[in-house]
């Protein structure tokens, strides 16, 4: 019998930031301890940074096909005559 594969969930800014909550309460609950969780947290963080970037150049890029959208209906408008 075929076992089916584990359901994947999107990584989304909120999962990684529930994720990183966590293991920042982990790091500061066990002290000293904690330091082995550390590369997790950087590496959260990085994951974090990432996908925010991602996020900004898509905004600026819908921001940039918008004012070129504007200035070509002034043109359609113009010649339009």
């Amino acid at each position: 019998m075929l076992k089916s594969s584990p359901k994947r969930h999107p990584v989304t800014l909120e999962r990684l930031e529930r994720a990183l909550a966590a293991i920042a309460y982990v790091i500061v609950q066990e002290g000293a301890d904690g330091a082995v969780y550390v590369p997790y947290l950087e590496r959260l963080e990085k994951e974090i940074a990432a996908l925010r970037a991602r996020d900004d150049v898509v905004s600026r890029a819908r921001r940039h096909l918008d004012r070129l959208r504007d200035q070509a209906e002034g043109v359609r408008a113009i010649c339009a005559r």
